[in-house]
């Protein structure tokens, strides 16, 4: 699981299960606005 990015980094701190809902939320913003890059971003962890 390496999920850090920017805002990740934070998260990690909270637990599993709430870096999970908050990451969900992330990447449900980031689809209604650009495609899918989230996505890739979660196969590198990173951008």
């Amino acid at each position: 699981m390496a999920k850090l990015g920017g805002m990740r980094r934070r998260k990690k701190t909270i637990g599993r299960e709430e870096m999970v809902e908050g990451i969900r939320g992330i990447r449900r913003k980031m689809k209604g606005s650009e495609g899918g890059w989230d996505e890739r971003e979660d196969e590198d962890g990173g951008y």
